[in-house]
């Protein structure tokens, strides 16, 4: 999914990718892109980094589960 159609939950701004160092690096593609967001385990509702601050690692604003970090494969 691209990432301009995937939107945080708070704000609806559209997610960024995280550039992969090592795959710009090392030339080898990344098999996983890595969104400026967190995703609940539970509601799989999205935040951006930016809504959620700097408490990255606290539990989902909505309903309180496990979060992790926004890849292509969780979101």
């Amino acid at each position: 999914m691209a990432a301009d159609s995937i939107t945080c939950a708070r704000c609806s701004k559209p997610l960024r990718e995280i550039e992969d160092i090592f795959a710009k690096v090392t030339g080898i593609p990344a098999t996983e892109i890595q969104y400026n967001a967190l995703v609940c385990v539970k509601c799989k509702k999205i935040e951006c980094t930016d809504c959620k601050g700097s408490a990255h690692r606290a539990l989902c604003s909505w309903c309180g589960g496990e979060v992790a970090a926004a890849t292509n494969h969780n979101v």
